[in-house]
């Protein structure tokens, strides 16, 4: 599980994370301009933005 504190910016690299830790290859595959569809399961997250 990856909890997510604070503003925008760490909500979303907590969001990264949860793709990034359970994905094959690097975080920049599935960005807008990266080759790879997110996948549809990813790690389960809380955010509580502060």
């Amino acid at each position: 599980m990856v909890i997510g504190l604070g503003g925008g910016s760490a909500i979303d690299a907590a969001k990264g994370i949860t793709v990034a830790a359970v994905s094959p290859g690097g975080i920049r595959h599935y960005s807008p301009a990266g080759d790879r569809a997110v996948p549809e399961q990813a790690l389960p997250m809380v955010r509580e933005p502060c």
